[in-house]
């Protein structure tokens, strides 16, 4: 998920510096007020981007934990530790749903406070709105466009891993002389040993699921901008 995010915020980054610069190259002065308002514009978006995919997702991974289980939300492995048997998640309900709601409590104050800045400045930073806006829109696109179709390409084998394998979806804590051995397992070994690494389709899906809105959302907006455009005679 992190690195998601941490991509995502570079690209808005690259972009918006490429086409500042290329602003600057066409000799057009830029007042305080309208960097003013690419600032806030731009930390809105990444606020937006935390608020959604750090915070959102990780409440919708805790209650698909809460609802399927707990082995449909995190990856998990079996551990013998001296002769008991227990599957182990790397994740918690309570984990996630403080990391989620932190994450979106802060995520939404960076979006609020910020984008309340972009519309304080609207009316005085006119010469750069009307370049940038539709710049921004098209950044959303672009950013919630890579979460989505990343997640989502992420969650579909472990979605279907997870539906096909049965045994992926019970949690086992049972002793070493109850424990049945496949023909082709090897028996545990007597100190700690882990095994049988299972990948849970929850946290992307999770993250597909929470994106999706603002995916759909850019994809609306910009073919606003778009139809708004005024047609060039030829």
């Amino acid at each position: 998920m992190w690195w998601l995010i941490v991509l995502s915020i570079f690209v808005v980054l690259v972009v918006i510096l490429t086409y500042f610069i290329r602003y600057i190259r066409g000799e057009q002065a830029l007042s305080v007020e309208s960097l003013l308002w690419v600032y806030f514009r731009t930390f809105a978006l990444i606020g937006l981007l935390i608020c959604v995919v750090g915070g959102i997702s990780n409440i919708l991974q805790a209650g698909f934990a809460a609802t399927i289980g707990p082995e449909f939300s995190w990856s998990s492995h079996r551990e013998f530790n001296e002769g008991i048997t227990s599957r182990v998640f790397d994740g918690s309900i309570t984990s996630s749903l403080v990391t989620g709601i932190t994450l979106f409590i802060v995520g939404l104050i960076i979006w609020m406070s910020h984008y309340w800045g972009t519309l304080k400045l609207a009316g005085v930073a006119e010469e750069v709105t009307e370049h940038f806006k539709g710049l921004f829109t098209l950044l959303a696109l672009v950013v919630f466009s890579l979460v989505s179709l990343t997640s989502l390409t992420t969650s579909l084998p472990s979605l279907t891993e997870y539906f096909i394998d049965e045994s992926s979806s019970t949690v086992v804590i049972t002793d070493d002389s109850n424990y049945e051995l496949a023909d082709t397992e090897v028996p545990p070994k007597p100190e700690i040993y882990s095994d049988d690494y299972r990948e849970s389709p929850g946290d992307s899906l999770s993250i597909f699921l929470t994106s999706l809105p603002v995916w759909v959302w850019s994809v609306r907006k910009s073919f606003m901008i778009i139809k708004s455009k005024p047609k060039v005679e030829k």
